[in-house]
C-alpha cells in the first residue's frame, strides 16, 4: 500500500521517523510486523497489554532518543497489568534522570517475540549508486566478522535468494547439525519488499530493521526494531 507508506513519509520533517510510524511505513509494505499500539500513558498501556495479551514488551518513543536500550528505554517479559505500570513509570523516570532534555511521547506495547535467529536487514541512499540494500545476520556475525551483503534497489526474488546464500553464516538458517530450517522464504520477501521501499521514496535516505527474528518454517518472522530516516535531497 504505497499511499499509506506515502501519508507517513512525505509529510514527515527530516531525521528519524517515531518507531510506531516506522512500523506502519513496514505494515503498509507487507513486513512481518508484530501487533502493537501506541500508549501515551500508563493506563494506555496497561489497556493495550491487556488487548494484546501477556507477556509484553515496552518501548520509549521520544524524537531525542535512537539508541532505546542506552537508556533503559526497553522493558522485556512484562507479565501483568502491575509490571507494565511500573516499567512505565520507571523507564520515564530513568530517562528523566539520564537524558532530561529528552521528550518522552509515550511507549509502544507490544507482545514479546519467541526467540529465533537474529538477521539484519538495511538501506542507504549512496551518491553514486543511488539505494543500495543490504542483509546480514545478527549478533557476533555483522559486528566482529562483517558477514554481510549489499544489492542495488529494486530487489527482485532472485537477487534476494542471492543474498541470504552469499553470507557466511547462512547454514545457521538452513538447518546447520539438524536444526530446524528458518523460514528464508520470508527473509527474502522482506528483501523484495525493502528493495521497493527504498525505490519508490527517495526521502529514505537509510533504514534498519534490525534485528529481524526468524523462527521456523511454521513459526515465521517478525520485525523487532526499526528505524527509517528521511531526508530532503540527500
Amino acid at each position: 500500500d504505497r499511499a499509506a507508506a506515502a501519508a507517513v513519509i512525505d509529510v514527515a520533517p527530516d531525521g528519524y521517523l517515531p518507531e510506531h510510524r516506522a512500523l506502519g511505513v513496514l505494515e503498509a509494505y507487507g513486513f512481518p510486523v508484530p501487533r502493537h499500539h501506541f500508549c501515551r500513558d500508563a493506563d494506555e498501556a496497561v489497556a493495550a497489554a491487556d488487548a494484546i495479551g501477556y507477556p509484553v514488551v515496552l518501548r520509549v518513543v521520544s524524537p531525542q532518543i535512537v539508541h532505546k536500550f542506552d537508556v533503559k528505554g526497553v522493558a522485556l517479559d512484562l507479565a501483568d497489568a502491575e509490571t507494565v505500570r511500573t516499567a512505565f513509570r520507571s523507564m520515564v523516570d530513568h530517562i528523566a534522570d539520564v537524558q532530561p532534555e529528552a521528550v518522552v511521547d509515550g511507549v509502544i506495547v507490544r507482545p514479546m517475540i519467541p526467540a529465533g535467529h537474529e538477521v539484519i536487514l538495511g538501506a542507504r541512499r549512496d551518491a553514486d549508486f543511488g539505494a543500495v540494500a543490504m542483509f546480514g545476520f545478527g549478533g557476533v556475525f555483522v559486528e566482529v566478522f562483517e558477514d554481510v551483503t549489499f544489492a542495488l534497489a529494486p530487489v527482485d526474488r532472485e537477487t534476494a535468494c542471492r543474498m541470504v546464500r552469499q553470507v557466511k553464516a547462512r547454514r545457521i538458517l538452513e538447518g546447520a547439525r539438524g536444526a530446524e530450517r528458518a523460514d528464508i522464504d520470508t527473509i527474502e520477501q522482506c528483501l523484495v519488499r525493502l528493495g521497493q521501499l527504498v525505490d519508490d521514496f527517495d526521502r529514505i535516505a537509510e533504514m534498519d530493521i534490525n534485528p529481524l527474528m526468524v523462527g521456523p518454517s511454521h513459526v515465521g518472522c517478525a520485525v523487532a526494531d526499526v528505524r527509517i530516516r528521511v531526508a530532503t535531497n540527500e
